[in-house]
């Protein structure tokens, strides 16, 4: 059996009409918390939402094919002519943030203004 359709942030109590495989214009209404939840996708196709005040919704349902539900990372790549392999490489983070840095500077340079003042005041 598949995975619920579920859709959140919607007004309460809400009509809609879903679409599925076997099965057009079923009606389903929001519950009170403004939440919508689907069960029925036991069925592979699409799955089409139609809320009044939104734009409509699809949802791709496949059960049967192991490749597509296969969401690990592969080890290699083949296409057409040829093949190509994981490399393997450490993480390295990138693009980080400058003000942790700013703020340092920033606090070090009020600490060291502080000391020439007290210096100052003590002559």
């Amino acid at each position: 059996m598949g995975q619920p359709i579920i859709v959140d942030s919607l007004e309460p109590e809400i009509p809609a009409q879903i679409d599925g495989p076997h099965f057009s214009g079923m009606d389903i209404k929001s519950n009170s918390s403004g939440s919508i939840r689907f069960a029925g996708t036991n069925l592979a196709g699409v799955y089409n939402l139609d809320v009044p005040t939104q734009s409509n919704r699809v949802f791709a349902v496949n059960l049967f094919d192991k490749l597509e539900s296969n969401i690990e990372p592969l080890r290699e790549i083949k296409f057409a002519s040829h093949q190509v392999e994981t490399q393997q490489h450490d993480v390295k983070r990138a693009n980080l943030p400058l003000w942790p840095f700013l703020v340092g500077l920033a606090l070090f340079l009020a600490c060291l203004e502080w000391l020439i003042y007290n210096r100052k005041m003590r002559i």
